[in-house]
């Protein structure tokens, strides 16, 4: 439950910009693209359900790129 808390405002930051992102970008390539204003307003909610793994991801994420207490060497995230 401690790592849940430590972990709180930076999972809900990272939710909370995707959340944004994700409908400020919908909106804006729905109008861009010329959809029809029913589709664009609504775009959002096919790609909120990628934002719902955030939270979950959150302290895998800062536990990969905080330094290793004791160790005196972070450990470093490899992305392929």
């Amino acid at each position: 439950m401690g790592s849940l808390a430590a972990n709180l405002p930076l999972a809900s930051f990272v939710f909370s910009l995707r959340f944004g992102g994700i409908l400020l970008g919908s909106y804006v390539g729905g109008r861009v693209g010329g959809c029809p204003t029913e589709q664009y307003e609504r775009f959002w909610m096919g790609f909120i359900t990628q934002a719902a793994p955030t939270p979950a991801l959150t302290p895998a994420l800062t536990l990969a790129l905080t330094p290793a207490r004791g160790r005196g060497r972070g450990r470093r995230l490899h992305c392929a």
